[in-house]
């Protein structure tokens, strides 16, 4: 990753099979430092996965990493063409409905607000896009969905971090790294220049 930012890289590309606990484990602590402590965007290929992008999945969440994704999503429709899905989800612990429906209903628009606020931003761009809103946990939705829809690339932000909490990355990114099916784009930088490195990875 330091030789990456010093020669001035845009992308890297890392390849990881997370076949069993043990591999998972070592693939998360590898990926995670990568991510965690460098500033260059990150694509990370499961082992088996094509390199082909017709259907984007970009889920977000209000932080500045989410919205850089989104507009790095923004870039690919508006050079390549592609089926864009966009995906907010309100992660409500069921027992909070017990406690406080209104709490509840807080998170879910709050979840809304983020989707709502993309798909402004998209329109006016003209550009095309399906917006979800889940409940659930976040990583699971993800991951469910990129493999109900065949997606072929996720493009998601990472909260930069420090110290061991920068170390562990964050769960809802790693989690998704873990059980993905398909590349995970991982933007770091708020104004990335990955469009052009990824999409030369294009196989028709």
């Amino acid at each position: 990753m330091t030789f990456a930012e010093e020669e001035g890289y845009d992308l890297i590309a890392l390849g990881v099979k997370g076949y069993n606990v043990s591999e998972k484990i070592l693939m998360g602590s590898t990926t995670a430092r990568v991510i965690g402590y460098g500033n260059t965007s990150v694509l990370v290929i499961p082992w088996g996965s094509r390199l082909i992008w017709e259907r984007v999945l970009v889920p977000v969440d209000g932080s500045a990493s989410s919205q850089a994704a989104a507009r790095l999503a923004f870039q690919f429709v508006d050079a390549y063409g592609l089926d864009l899905t966009v995906l907010s989800v309100a992660d409500v612990p069921l027992h909070l409905y017990g406690v406080s429906g209104e709490a509840a209903n807080e998170m879910i628009a709050d979840a809304k607000s983020h989707l709502d606020q993309i798909a402004r931003e998209m329109e006016s761009r003209g550009i095309k896009a399906e917006y979800l809103l889940r409940e659930g946990e976040p990583a699971k939705t993800i991951v469910d969905l990129a493999g109900k829809r065949e997606t072929d690339l996720i493009i998601m932000g990472s909260h930069g971090r420090t110290g061991l909490t920068r170390l562990l990355m964050g769960s809802v990114t790693e989690s998704v790294i873990q059980g993905s099916p398909c590349p995970i784009l991982v933007i770091r930088s708020a104004e990335s220049t990955a469009t052009d490195a990824v999409t030369q990875c294009r196989i028709a």
